[in-house]
């Protein structure tokens, strides 16, 4: 039992590193003019990362591609940080 839950968080761990390194590269192409910044999960995607519907989509792309996952583009329009995009 206590290894499926430390599996689960070590899994959480790797998702959040991923979201965060995705979101931080891709700010930093969106916005090169901008200073690089520190990039929390609790960063509201369009006022903080400055990331539009279409941005949105190429960041759901990009986590697909580095995560092996297929997440649904609704995920789009319901998520407002990327603490969500975990949920």
């Amino acid at each position: 039992m206590m290894e499926a839950r430390e599996r689960n968080r070590d899994k959480k761990n790797e998702i959040a590193t991923a979201v965060l390194k995705i979101a931080t590269k891709f700010a930093s192409e969106l916005h090169p003019d901008q200073p690089h910044r520190l990039v929390h999960l609790s960063d509201r995607l369009e006022s903080d990362l400055g990331f539009d519907s279409l941005s949105r989509m190429e960041f759901l792309r990009r986590l697909e591609e580095e995560l092996g996952l297929s997440l649904s583009e609704s995920i789009l329009f319901r998520t407002d940080t990327l603490q969500e995009f975990m949920e």
